[in-house]
């Protein structure tokens, strides 16, 4: 073993500033001989993270730099198990020992929690407190271990339901003369636990798992097991009360559907499209499926009961009727439905996401393949017809890694602390992205419909780190009318840095590098390293907005031609040509093309009125739209349409159309009112 004090001894700052100065500097990402490790570690244990771990002397120098705190907690050295296991978990963690607490390789922690699930806890040091701080207290770790087994089933992806489960029980621990101790649900569970005679009926673990993870009689101790047990009925009648008292949306959804009230069903839209996907699940098929799919029918039913006003009797006599009908039909809550409400947002999600891998893995597009002077092989795909891709622009945000190597740059170093990585989405006809400027742009299409935790058509300002500070403004579309929704730049889809149908932890590898106009030498090494060590083919795929900008004017053309020219009264045209010219111009909000093709500068002041989809380009647009719909006999119902997307877009940075486009169309909307009620005057004389 090396000697602690001996290296203390030495005049460690000079050494230090010797081998920081050296060569080694340059190269920082790169494994350290033992030799200089020995140094180091002396006054900072996390250089640990650059040791060698094939290196023999490794579980030396992991005893060595953990004397003290091993001495903490009464232990000579690692156990051989423990020491094989920190050296699995460094070689996906290359920031291993910034967080670890050695506390939490406690056996009973490891047993609960299992190797794999404690490889991702390593990495928050939040979690492993919480882990910690409850293995003092064997009720809240059986609780724990019950509500984890009943619900495990249900995740891929366990991290965020480990961490909620660990904040709920850390709350349910009360302060009692200096110390803390379990409340009283936590002591009645154990109970039941702890007997070998007494079996949970699956109603009674779904009221269990609900009561822990919703921190229900947190500070209620005169109740008993029998409260529990039969909380279902007892929640039935509490509701019903309140219902009765005061009969309105919250109480009736909190009736019917439980927790449900507190989720934003209005954020996940284009219900009809996702529900459509799920027709032909029944019975014969996977659970999860089948939760999809029923996920999915709450939220339309849930979309189905109106949000009255309560101003006069009318509300609540609606109300009051709602009930009756849900009776008659036998709608009511049951114990798995209670429970699904922790779930459903999960099943959602999921549902969203699989729509959104099967766009991404359409792949119609020929590749080519190059040659580099040094005799590498890299491959380009030009894509300028449809597709969908998730992108996620490299250091948008700060200066960048020293990593040299990409493939070592993603899969090591600072992107391993990270819960998640922010991404967006991408299309023909909006392909916004936050920052285009010399950035390394990968893409991905190959990740677990888990692995999407937040979605929505700007920047949610997410937190990563953490697992559950993702984010704020989470809104759901499917891939094109997410695209079509997209006005402040770019999307935001915050997705899982972690493979999850991988057993061992590891990280979603790029499927593409994107290039935006051309393609960089950056991009060709990175392809070239990323295909090398994945020993699959990683292209570029190359894309020209420029190109695309002149085929969705093209595609706008002939929307004008079929609708103005040749006299169509399809409504849809109008929107889908406001749609794309808008479309565009957000993709090149802040892009280096923002000139040429929007004629505005950086300060969005125009340069060149006659640039393709210029202001002027749309209001000249409209106009020849309007004075059509003018003369045409088209409906009240038709212009509200128009207007309603002309509106959308005038909240935006984005929008082209002028105020006096936007009020001529309002004026034909209000004739059109006009109109129809001149109509029924007459009707009525």
């Amino acid at each position: 073993m090396y000697n602690v004090e001996e290296y203390r001894s030495k005049s460690f700052k000079e050494e230090l500033k010797e081998l920081l100065t050296s060569s080694f500097q340059n190269s920082f990402g790169d494994l350290i001989p033992s030799s200089i490790l020995k140094k180091l570690i002396v006054k900072d244990h996390t250089y640990l993270n650059y040791a060698n771990r094939s290196d023999l002397n490794f579980y030396d120098l992991l005893n060595f730099a953990y004397k003290k705190e091993l001495e903490k907690n009464d232990k000579e050295s690692f156990s051989k198990e423990e020491s094989d296991l920190l050296k699995r978990y460094l070689e996906n963690n290359s920031n291993l020992f910034d967080t670890l607490n050695i506390k939490i390789l406690d056996e009973k922690i490891r047993k609960l929690i299992g190797d794999d699930n404690l490889e991702l806890i390593v990495r928050y040091p939040r979690l492993e407190e919480l882990i910690i701080n409850l293995s003092n207290h064997e009720e809240v770790l059986n609780v724990f271990n019950f509500t984890f087994n009943n619900l495990k089933d249900n995740y891929k992806f366990q991290l965020p339901l480990i961490e909620d489960i660990l904040k709920k029980l850390n709350y349910r621990l009360k302060s009692n003369q200096g110390g803390e101790e379990p409340d009283q649900f936590l002591k009645l569970v154990n109970e039941k636990i702890n007997d070998p005679n007494y079996e949970f009926s699956e109603e009674e673990k779904n009221i269990i798992s609900y009561m822990t993870l919703t921190s229900k009689c947190t500070r209620v101790e005169d109740i008993d097991y029998s409260y529990i047990k039969n909380y279902l009925e007892i929640y039935k009648k509490e509701r019903d009360k309140e219902f009765f008292e005061n009969p309105s949306y919250d109480k009736f959804i909190e009736r019917f559907f439980g927790n449900l009230i507190y989720m934003k069903f209005q954020n996940f839209n284009d219900i009809e499209e996702i529900k459509e996907k799920y027709k032909n699940v029944d019975e014969n098929s996977s659970k999860e499926l089948q939760l999809e799919k029923k996920a999915l029918e709450i939220v339309e039913l849930l979309n189905s009961v109106e949000d009255k006003p309560l101003k006069d009797k009318k509300g609540q006599e609606y109300y009051m009727d709602l009930y009756k009908k849900y009776k008659e039909l036998g709608i009511d809550i049951t114990s798995e439905d209670l429970l699904s409400t922790l779930t459903l947002d999960k099943y959602l999600r999921s549902s969203y996401t699989k729509n959104l891998i099967s766009k991404l893995q359409e792949d119609i597009y020929e590749i080519k393949e190059y040659k580099t002077s040094l005799g590498k092989y890299y491959y380009i795909k030009e894509l300028d017809k449809e597709f969908g891709r998730v992108v996620s622009v490299m250091d948008a945000y700060n200066k960048g890694s020293k990593e040299k190597n990409f493939y070592n740059r993603w899969n090591t170093r600072k992107f391993s602390e990270n819960h998640a990585l922010c991404y967006s989405y991408i299309n023909e006809s909006n392909p916004g992205v936050v920052d285009d400027k010399g950035k390394i742009i990968i893409s991905i299409n190959d990740f677990d419909s888990e692995s999407l935790m937040e979605m929505s058509n700007e920047d949610m300002k997410s937190t990563t780190f953490v697992p559950s500070l993702i984010s704020y403004g989470a809104t759901y579309y499917t891939p094109d009318n997410l695209a079509n929704n997209t006005r402040k730049g770019y999307s935001e889809l915050v997705i899982e840095l972690q493979d999850i149908n991988k057993e061992k932890y590891q990280k979603i590898q790029p499927s593409s590098i994107i290039c935006f106009e051309k393609v960089d030498d950056a991009s060709i090494k990175a392809s070239i390293e990323l295909s090398e060590k994945l020993n699959r083919i990683i292209p570029i795929e190359l894309i020209d907005r420029r190109k695309l900008a002149l085929k969705e004017m093209e595609k706008i053309k002939e929307d004008y031609d079929e609708f103005v020219l040749a006299g169509s009264k399809d409504i849809n045209l109008v929107k889908d040509i406001i749609t794309r010219f808008h479309n565009v111009r957000n993709a090149h909000l802040n892009s280096s093309l923002k000139e040429s093709i929007l004629g505005e500068d950086s300060e969005n002041k125009v340069i060149d009125e006659d640039a393709l989809f210029s202001k002027k380009k749309m209001n000249l647009i409209l106009e020849d739209i309007y004075l059509y719909m003018d003369k045409e006999d088209f409906s009240k119902e038709d212009i509200k349409e128009v207007n309603a997307v002309i509106n959308k877009e005038k909240n935006y940075k984005t929008n082209a159309i002028d105020v006096g486009i936007e009020n001529i169309f309002k004026q034909l909307e209000m004739s059109k009112e006009s109109k129809i009620i001149n109509i029924k005057k007459q009707i009525i004389c």
